[in-house]
């Protein structure tokens, strides 16, 4: 699969959740959405990474989804 098509298939599986009022349902569709959205970005990296493509960029992407994980982990830790 090509680069541009895994973008799209990555964003296709985005969760709206602007229309959630209540905190705790937003946190957990938050946390879920986050979860998902990891995954993706480290199968995308490691895709990436085996076709030799976004050499340069790996880094920043890695850095991408270290922030994700912290996002994660703070957000599960509201209350």
């Amino acid at each position: 699969m090509n680069l541009i098509n895994r973008q799209i298939n990555m964003y296709e599986k985005i969760t709206p959740i602007g229309n959630i009022v209540d905190k705790k349902e937003k946190q957990k569709k938050i946390t879920a959405y986050l979860e998902q959205l990891k995954d993706e970005l480290a199968e995308f990296i490691s895709e990436c990474e085996e076709d030799g493509e976004l050499e340069e960029k790996i880094d920043t992407l890695t850095e991408a989804l270290d922030a994700l994980e912290d996002a994660y982990e703070i957000i599960s830790e509201c209350e």
